[in-house]
This record gives structure tokens, C-alpha cells and sequence, in this order.
């Protein structure tokens, strides 16, 4: 695959390699080679904390992380598979509010690029397309289609401490693995280094927003930032976060990443009308509902006459309002976002009680029963009747206090409920298990959490709500004792300063829907809306967002926020205000929210990105001048490069012909840098092939274009299957000039066209002189697929060549065995003895001929874990550890084969057999069983393999 950031091929050779050869070439020119032998010279010496080998360790590791993602994604033995999220990537310099940026995507498709943030509100489904597209990446791996990653997934919040990322890694699978009761665990060592020659980890860091201090905020992402620049050839990041509204950038919305990272950045769409169709239909089937359509159709109808659409394009609430009408069965789904997490919890709550036998209630009853009689059972029912207010108290502490843990505060609220036969300890374990079945909260690693955050707000504020006193006091304190401070200026309790003001807007709203009937809400409220400071604009965008859940605000608020926004968006002096006003106004479809639009976009007194979002706002209005207005917008060149580069993106949206115009002037326009003038023609092939392959053929041009641009112009080019692809490649291939990691890629690509060029230009890069070694053994090794005899007598130069590094010529000779050459023995053993070679190098040459069944190797690397011939204690250290991992390779016997021979000193052969017993595995078990059977071996031995087989 190859990226916009640089070359990156992946290409696995079958014809002649037998083991597999994978060869990449890494961003950086640096040249990663798998084997048949085993794992390849860079993985050999890592340790492999008691697994039998470092193919097992990745397989089980995947098989786990497969469980838990299907676990937390709750289709584990349903079927059901989430609805595909659709993201779409932005421009930096166009507010996020508006929208503005490229054709939609599939989420799955963004994350097998790696390096990238996915922007959403909570609920967006950022986390269920982190999980359902790591499920991809895996079968993909599994699959042998695509070995570029292996996905991980970690909190932002876990990294937070100041810990080497491998050891966070570690301790993050470890613990949200282990509360699955997979009883394994993996080091830091295995995520130090590269899951598997040519592959990377793919570092999935969910809920930066989640980290609401800005500074720990900042001190994740340069954490982050600093490993993706100095070990790209082992890690990819994909982050996920809320908008996060910067002070300093207001009004204008930010998400909080810097671009200076150079991470592409894509925003998560809503849920069309047809993604909520899908949604329900895979939520109604995987329930075993009958004539699952038809419900589809009937659901559809209710959200539409409820008045809940814009709530139903959110995925969590969409799962949510199918759920309640899969259940309820009737056309009266909660018309608010605060009545759906009513009803919702109300559901959770009558599902504790059903007669089924499977119920929360049943269970935990036969449970207690069968333990310590039905006198406990009828102490502990009162367990379920206290545990949603325990949990809601829970959640309301962890507003006020969130470091406070919800198992350490369960075990505090619920010790009063526990019936005296059950012990302390055992009654905490009936707690626990109780409160996840309740739905209410889930297991994150070593604690319980809310499944998502708008649970705990919502039921921390119903806990405000009942509570009369209390709620009159954050009252107060959200709207100041006179009313008109902007509740969402600071945390409604005061306990962590200003950094989780915003963090607390969810619960506030929750909040407010609660004081709904009140009249000093109805005061509050106008009083924060005619404000005439920065103030009265973030209450109006409050109201606005309460009146989008389907809050149904006091007389007159409305009214007097959308003149309010009017007024801002008319007479306001910062054009920047004037926006974010009139694009409030637009998301109430409030009609003079158009006029508002067009007449910023017409003001040449503001800058150009304003004019495009604002141009933009207009064309999700379905206003009928903003194409010409994006059209216009795109070939202005006052503007930024990506700016009109993004306003061509969203005109072919609404307009796909003038899109396609206003792509085709800008890939040819001579002030549009390569890069964006690459972005425009490969939109524009997408649409127009004809005018596209033009555009992208003109980016070709040696005379004009670096060679590495021409590359992915070329690239684009064989991906449509567009004639002049061959020509352009086998260009770039023989240019001596360009750098080896575009003319490889260029060569190989030449044989996914099946141009034969390919097989002449890697035969050219495998003999040049000019090129580094490693690049021309990568080049043999790709030969062997056209030209196996030639390639084999290339590779087998390299290995032979005395004046090349000992190290190189091990990899080569890996590389000429797994090419099935004779003469890769002949070189492993004239390393062997005709050099000086250190440990590491040694080990690996004996080990390579032990794999090829080499008699003398095998007793001089046992030989050299004998304390009295070898006073090194760590080199007979690494000696043993070389043959452990022997032991499990297939039909090689390490210890076994030191066993059996029979010239060998006694004590080594016997250590063998000790070596055997420790390892403990299957294959370890096995090798001693064939000694102790062995006829043709002396008594000694065999008696101590019997005896090492013998249970301790």
C-alpha cells in the first residue's frame, strides 16, 4: 500500500519462497525481510515470556483481543455486526461546525491507513468503529490478505502516566483481557518491538477528550507524537476525541489536535436515513424478532411522527430508541433526550425483574439460595431494590470526585443491604456480578464503568433532581443567584477548576431538562441569551442544543434566542461571530439562517475561510446558491490552497458535476502545490475517469513533478486500470535518480499490471553497485517470483561477498535457504567457522543449521551452555534460551537432538532432558517421551526422560 506521507510496500513472493518472503520498504528507506525460518534475524533474540514460540504468543493474542472487541461490541454469538460508521476527512482551516471536506468514507477504510483522529460527539460511534474496524484488520490478517497491523487498544486516559508506551500497552491489554478471564498475559516486550516481520502495531487510543485537563491533554499527545516520529517502522496511531473547544480559538470550533502532527483528520457523519434503517434492521434481527422489515418501516414512521429524527441520527441513541420500541412495541418513543435515557433505564430496570429464569433477579436468588438458604435469598432481594439508586449515588460522587473508583464506592454504599450469613468477601463478589448484569455498568479492566458517559450524566442528574435542596443549590451555582451566568462556564460543583467545565455540558443539559417546569429557569435562561458578550453567544448555542434533544424550553426562550443569534450574526464587528450565530440559527432550520449565510459569504471584508464555511452551511441548508457559491469559492485565489481544495470537496456533494469541474481546474492549476493537486485528481478519477486519468497522468511529468509524487500519481493510475499506468512505472523504475523506495515500488507494482518490465527493472536494482545492499537483496528476493535461477545467484553473491557486515550476510543466507538454494548450508557454515563472529550472530548461524539439520552445529551450540567449558554465565545463558525456542520450531528437536547425541558429553545430555522438563509445552513433552521410548539410546538417558515425564 502506499500513502500520501510516503511509499510503504507490502508484497508477499509464494512462487519460489517457500516459507513466504515478505519484503517491506519502510518510509524511511529501511528494508524489513521475513522468512521461512522462523521470525527473521530482528526477532529472534525477544523474548517470549513462556509461549511456545512467537507465532503462537501473536496468534493467541489476536484470538483474545477477537473475544474482547466482539465482547464490548456485544455481538459475541448474536451475529450481529454494527452498522458501518461513514467518516469524512476536513480541512484544518475550515470549521468543523459547517462541515467541508471529502466524499464519505467507510471508518474501516480510515483506520487501515493508520495515523489519523476520528472527531465526533459522544455517541458518534467513534469507539464502535475503532472496535469494528480493528475486527477487520484482524481477519484481514488471518486472512493473509494484509499483514501492515495488528491493532491494540488502549485508553488515552491510561496514558496519562508517565510510562513507556510499551509497558501502558501491556498493562491496558493485560487488565481488559483479564477481566474476561483469559488467563495469560503479554510483556512490554512484546509490544517493544514489531508484532511480526514487515507488521506494526496499530495503537488504538480512544477518549482523548477523556483526559479533560488540557495540559495532561497536551503531554499524551507529544508522547504520542514523539514515538510516531521516532518508531514509525513499529507503531501507527489512530485517535478518537470529542470536539474540544479551545479558549483561545472562539468561536471558531477546534478539535484540540495540532496539525503540526501531520495526522489526517476525520470527522464522524450521522446516521443517513438509510444507515438507521440498516441499524434497526440488524438490532430487530439479531433480537429474533419476527418480520424484522416491517418493524424496520413502522420504526421508521414512529421517529418521524415523535419528532425524534435528529436524536435517531446519533448511534447510541439510535440503538437506544430501537431497543425501547422493540420492546414497547408502540409508536410512543420518548420525544427528548433526557425522557429516552428515562425510559431506556426504566427498560434496564424491568428487565432485573422479568419472570424469566434468566433474570437478574432469578439468578442472583438461586445463587444465594443454593449458598446459604433462602433467609439469605430474602435479606439479599433487597440488593436489587436498592441497587439503581446505589449506582445513580455512584454516579453523582464520580461527577463531584472522578478518581473515586465504582467498585471501591459499591463496597461502601451496598455493606448496609448485606444479609449477616454471607462473609464480607463473598458478598462483595455477589455485588459486583449483580451490578454488571443490571446493564447499568460494565467491566473495564480492574473496575466497573459506565457504558457510556451519558449514562452516568444522565443519572447523576436525576440524582441532583430528587434532591431539592441540592438541586436549588447547583442552580445557583450554573446560573448565578440572579440568572444570566452561562451554566456551562464552570463545573456545577466546583471540585476540579475550570478544565471539566466543558467536560460537564452533557450533564448540565441533562440537568436543565429536569428544571424544565421551573419559572426561575424560564428568567435564567432569557437573561443568558440577551447578553451582549462572549457569554450570551455560548447560552444561545445552549438552548439551541437543548431545543435539537427535544427539550420543550419555557415560553418565549426560543424566540428570544434565535433574535438574539440574528442580531449577532447582523451587527456583530468579527465576522468569525457573525458565523457561528447565523450557523446556530441553521440548525433549527431557522429560514434566516440563509440569507445570514450568503451575505457572509459575499463580504470580502472576512477572511476566506469564513466565507467557505459559511458557504458551506449554506449547502447543508439545501440553499440553491451555494454551489455557484463553492464553485466561485474553489477557483478564488485568495484563498488557501486546501481551503479551495475543500470547497471543491463539498460542491461535488451537492453539486457532482460543478464538484467535478472545480477538481479538474485545480489539478491542473500551476499554483496548487503537488500534493494537493494529487488529492483533487484522485477525487476526480473517483467521478470522471476520462478527465481524472488526464489529471493524473500530467502529474507524470519527470520535468515537473518529484519522483516520489509521480509514484503515487501512478499508483492512482493502475488503481483505475488506466493504460498509461505501465508507461509511467517502468519510468520511475529505471530512473536512476529517484530514490530506491520509489523505484522498487514502482517495479513491483509493474507485476500486479503483468507488465513484464517488472522481472528486467528488479533484476537491474538487484546488480547495481549504486544501490545500498539491503535495497538490492529486497530487489533479488522480489526477483525470485519472475526469475527464481537468477535471483537465487544474486542473493547468493550477497551472502558470499567477505567484505559485507556478518550480520548482512546472515540475512542473506536466511533469504537464500528460504529461496530452497543448496548453497545457503555452505555459507551458514563458512560463517560459522571462518569469522569472529559476537553472540547474537553466532547463535543465529547456529541455529539456522540446526534447522537444516546440521549434526556439528547443534553440539556446538549445546557445548557452549556448559558451565565448565563457558565461564560466561551469559553467554551460556543465551546458548539455552537459543535452543528453548528450538524445541517448538517443527520437526526441529533442539534439547531432543543434544539428547540423542551420542558423542556428546553425558552431564550436556542430560541437561537436555532437565531443559526439556522446564520448558513444559506440548512439543517439550512430546521430545521426551520419543527419548524414553528410544531403544537405540543408552539406559541412562532414557530413565531420565521417563523420569522427567513423571507428574511433580
Amino acid at each position: 500500500m502506499t500513502d500520501a506521507s510516503g511509499v510503504s510496500h507490502q508484497v508477499t513472493q509464494s512462487a519460489s519462497a517457500k516459507g513466504g518472503v515478505v519484503v517491506q520498504i519502510g518510509r524511511d528507506g529501511t528494508v524489513f525481510f521475513g522468512d521461512g525460518l522462523g521470525n527473521g534475524a530482528a526477532g529472534k533474540h525477544a523474548e517470549l515470556d513462556g509461549w511456545e514460540s512467537a507465532q503462537a504468543r501473536l496468534s493467541a493474542y489476536l484470538d483474545a483481543a477477537v473475544e474482547v472487541f466482539e465482547r464490548d461490541l456485544g455481538r459475541a454469538g448474536s451475529g450481529w455486526t454494527p452498522v458501518p460508521m461513514q467518516v469524512q476527512q476536513v480541512a484544518t482551516r475550515v470549521t468543523t461546525a459547517a462541515g467541508g471536506g471529502r466524499a464519505r468514507l467507510p471508518a474501516h477504510e480510515v483506520l487501515g491507513d493508520g495515523d489519523c483522529v476520528l472527531v465526533g460527539e459522544p455517541g458518534s460511534g467513534k469507539t464502535t468503529a475503532l472496535m469494528a474496524g480493528a475486527l477487520r484488520i484482524i481477519a484481514r490478517w488471518r486472512d493473509e490478505v494484509d499483514h501492515t497491523w495488528v491493532p491494540v487498544f488502549v485508553r488515552a486516559v491510561d496514558l496519562v502516566s508517565p510510562r513507556p508506551l510499551p509497558e501502558v500497552l501491556a498493562s491496558a491489554v493485560n487488565a481488559r483481557f483479564g477481566a474476561l478471564g483469559i488467563i495469560r498475559s503479554w510483556s512490554s516486550g512484546f509490544f517493544r518491538d514489531a508484532p511480526a516481520p514487515a507488521g506494526r502495531w496499530l495503537v488504538l487510543v480512544d477518549g482523548l477528550d477523556e483526559v479533560v485537563s488540557v495540559s495532561l491533554r497536551r503531554a499524551v499527545l507529544e508522547m504520542l507524537e514523539g514515538f510516531s516520529r521516532r518508531a514509525s517502522a513499529t507503531y501507527g496511531f489512530v485517535l478518537t476525541t470529542r470536539p474540544l473547544p479551545d479558549p483561545t480559538a472562539r468561536p471558531l470550533p477546534d478539535d484540540g489536535i495540532p496539525d503540526t502532527w501531520g495526522l489526517a483528520k476525520y470527522r464522524m457523519l450521522p446516521l443517513g436515513r438509510k444507515s438507521l434503517a440498516d441499524l434497526a434492521g440488524r438490532c430487530f434481527a439479531a433480537a429474533g424478532a419476527a418480520e424484522p422489515d416491517r418493524l424496520v418501516e413502522q420504526f421508521l414512521r414512529a421517529v418521524d411522527r415523535v419528532g425524534v429524527a435528529k436524536l435517531s441520527r446519533v448511534p447510541l441513541m439510535a440503538t437506544m430508541l430501537c431497543e425501547l420500541y422493540l420492546n414497547r412495541q408502540s409508536d410512543a418513543l420518548p420525544a427528548s433526550r433526557y425522557r429516552l435515557f428515562d425510559s431506556y433505564t426504566a427498560l434496564l430496570g424491568e428487565r432485573m425483574f422479568t419472570d424469566d429464569a434468566s433474570s437478574v433477579a432469578a439468578q442472583l436468588r438461586a445463587a444465594v439460595v443454593t449458598a446459604f438458604g433462602s433467609p439469605a435469598a430474602d435479606e439479599a432481594d433487597q440488593l436489587l431494590d436498592h441497587l439503581p439508586d446505589v449506582v445513580a449515588a455512584i454516579a453523582l460522587i464520580q461527577r463531584r470526585s472522578p478518581e473515586r473508583t465504582t467498585l471501591d464506592l459499591l463496597d461502601k454504599t451496598t455493606q448496609e443491604h448485606r444479609p449477616p450469613r454471607i462473609p464480607e468477601n463473598l458478598w462483595r463478589g455477589v455485588v459486583v456480578a449483580t451490578a454488571r448484569r443490571t446493564g447499568l455498568l460494565t467491566q473495564r479492566g480492574a473496575d466497573l464503568v459506565f457504558p457510556h458517559r451519558f449514562i452516568g450524566d444522565f443519572l447523576a442528574a436525576r440524582r441532583v433532581a430528587g434532591n431539592r435542596r441540592e438541586s436549588a443549590h447547583v442552580f445557583r451555582r450554573m446560573f448565578g443567584s440572579v440568572g444570566g451566568r452561562n451554566p456551562l462556564s464552570r463545573s456545577p460543583f466546583g471540585s476540579s477548576g475550570e478544565d471539566d467545565a466543558s467536560d460537564a455540558s452533557s450533564f448540565c443539559r441533562f440537568l436543565i431538562e429536569t428544571w424544565a417546569g421551573r419559572k426561575r429557569l424560564r428568567w435564567a435562561l432569557h437573561l443568558l441569551v440577551r447578553r451582549r458578550d462572549a457569554s450570551g453567544l455560548e447560552g444561545c448555542r445552549l438552548v439551541i442544543a437543548l431545543a435539537e434533544e427535544g427539550m420543550h424550553l419555557p415560553g418565549g426562550v426560543l424566540a428570544a434566542t434565535t433574535a438574539a443569534l440574528t442580531r449577532t450574526a447582523t451587527r456583530h464587528r468579527e465576522p468569525e461571530v457573525r458565523l457561528a450565530a447565523a450557523l446556530e440559527l441553521a440548525k433549527i432550520k431557522d429560514e434566516r439562517s440563509h440569507r445570514l449565510l450568503e451575505a457572509l459569504t459575499g463580504d470580502l471584508t472576512s477572511s476566506f475561510e469564513v466565507r467557505l464555511s459559511a458557504a458551506v452551511g449554506m449547502a447543508g441548508l439545501g440553499h440553491d446558491k451555494a454551489p455557484a457559491v463553492l464553485s466561485t469559492l474553489a477557483r478564488d485565489h485568495l484563498g488557501s490552497e486546501d481551503s479551495r481544495l475543500a470547497a471543491a470537496f463539498e460542491l461535488l456533494q451537492h453539486a457532482p458535476s460543478l464538484g467535478a469541474d472545480a477538481l479538474h481546474h485545480l489539478a491542473f492549476s500551476p499554483t496548487i502545490s503537488v500534493p494537493l493537486r494529487l488529492q483533487a485528481s484522485t477525487e476526480l478519477l473517483a467521478v470522471d475517469r476520462d478527465r481524472g486519468g488526464d489529471a493524473m497522468t500530467a502529474l507524470t511529468n519527470p520535468r515537473t513533478v518529484a519522483p516520489h509524487d509521480r509514484l503515487l500519481a501512478a499508483l492512482q493510475l493502475a488503481r483505475f486500470d488506466d493504460r498509461r499506468a505501465g508507461a509511467a512505472l517502468a519510468d520511475l523504475a529505471g530512473e536512476r535518480a529517484a530514490a530506491f523506495a520509489v523505484r522498487f515500488s514502482a517495479a513491483v507494482e509493474l507485476g500486479r499490471l503483468g507488465d513484464t518490465r517488472r522481472a528486467y527493472w528488479l533484476h537491474q536494482l538487484a546488480i547495481d553497485r549504486e544501490v545500498a545492499v539491503p535495497h538490492r537483496l529486497a530487489a533479488a528476493v522480489q526477483l525470485a517470483a519472475d526469475d527464481p535461477a537468477t535471483a537465487r545467484d544474486v542473493v547468493h553473491g550477497l551472502a558470499s561477498d567477505p567484505a559485507r557486515h556478518p550480520d548482512f550476510r546472515l540475512v542473506a543466507t536466511q533469504q537464500l535457504i528460504a529461496l530452497e538454494d543448496p548453497r545457503g548450508r555452505e555459507v551458514l557454515i563458512d560463517l560459522a567457522v571462518g569469522l569472529p563472529l559476537d553472540d547474537d550472530i553466532r547463535f543465529d548461524v547456529l541455529s539456522d543449521l540446526i534447522r537444516l539439520r546440521d549434526p556439528a552445529a547443534l553440539a556446538e551450540l549445546a557445548r557452549t551452555t556448559d558451565h565448565r567449558a563457558n565461564p560466561d554465565p551469559t553467554t551460556v545463558q543465551r546458548a539455552q534460551l537459543t535452543l528453548d525456542r528450538l524445541v517448538d520450531v517443527e520437526g526441529i528437536d533442539g534439547w531432543g537432538g543434544v539428547a540423542r547425541l551420542a558423542h556428546l558429553e553425558l552431564p550436556i545430555r542430560l541437561k537436555a532432558i532437565d531443559q526439556l522438563s522446564k520448558l513444559n509445552t506440548t512439543r517439550a513433552r512430546t521430545l521426551l517421551a520419543d527419548l524414553a521410548d528410544n531403544t537405540a539410546l543408552d539406559l541412562t538417558i532414557r530413565k531420565a526422560a521417563a523420569n522427567a515425564l513423571k507428574p511433580k
